[in-house]
């Protein structure tokens, strides 16, 4: 459940690890993303981690939060068994988004070596994992394009001595 206990402290450890990188500008959780609740002058303002702890009156805030659009969907599942981690990048270069990549990872691997899983969604960590494979893909190419490409400046000179010397230069 994204708002017992255990997960709204995670949430919270995650977002200040998260937060202390000079990747990342911004970072909104269930345990740390704003809550209107009705008071006494009108509304007031609530989190589910305030001053470092769990507020003591979750269960109440988790039931306000699930009729509110701007929650469901975003910050948690309908059915409120996945919380979101939403992290806003310092800028659109590509070595933040790999900075990022990385501190995903030193953040998350103690709860992955545990058994817990991860879905990274996002512009930055698809570019890391298709730029990873392109890089690895087109190294394994390299040497059959060397021969093709022989082959194709043989069968048009028919002198291995001119195919050799274009493709040493």
């Amino acid at each position: 459940h994204a708002f017992d206990t255990a997960s709204l402290e995670m949430a919270d450890q995650w977002t200040r690890e998260l937060a202390i990188s000079p990747s990342v500008l911004n970072v909104i959780g269930p345990n740390n993303a704003p809550v209107l609740v009705p008071g006494h002058d009108g509304f007031s303002v609530r989190r589910f981690v305030e001053r470092g702890a769990v507020a003591p009156d979750a269960e109440v805030l988790a039931e306000r939060v699930l009729d509110d659009p701007l929650w469901l969907g975003d910050l948690i599942s309908a059915d409120a068994h996945v919380g979101v981690i939403v992290v806003q990048p310092s800028d659109n270069e590509p070595r933040t988004d790999l900075s990022m990549n990385e501190t995903f990872d030193r953040v998350l691997e103690p709860y992955r070596a545990q058994g817990f899983s991860y879905h990274i969604r996002g512009a930055g960590p698809g570019t890391i994992s298709a730029g990873r494979a392109l890089a690895s893909s087109t190294s394994a190419l390299i040497p059959v394009m060397i021969v093709v490409i022989s082959t194709f400046l043989f069968a048009l000179t028919r002198s291995w001595q001119q195919t050799l010397l274009t493709m040493v230069t």
